[in-house]
């Protein structure tokens, strides 16, 4: 997931979604319909909390990366 939503996705079909945005949505509506108290999200460049969190799942996000300034920019963001 990290790499997908990370990656440059240039898919031009119209009325497709791509790939990484389906799963963020899916993460999105399985925290509702399970009640989860939070989601966890591996990113590298904090592209792939960015599109998790833009679906506003039901329950708060971490997300975690060995990059100190990536941490920071998703600590302001």
């Amino acid at each position: 997931f990290c790499s997908l939503a990370e990656a440059d996705d240039d898919d031009d079909r119209p009325g497709t979604v791509p790939l990484y945005q389906a799963m963020a949505r899916s993460m999105a509506q399985l925290s509702r319909d399970l009640g989860v108290r939070a989601s966890f999200v591996l990113t590298t460049k904090g592209a792939s909390a960015g599109v998790v969190s833009a679906t506003r799942p039901a329950a708060p996000i971490v997300a975690m990366t060995r990059d100190e300034a990536v941490a920071r920019r998703m600590n302001l963001e």
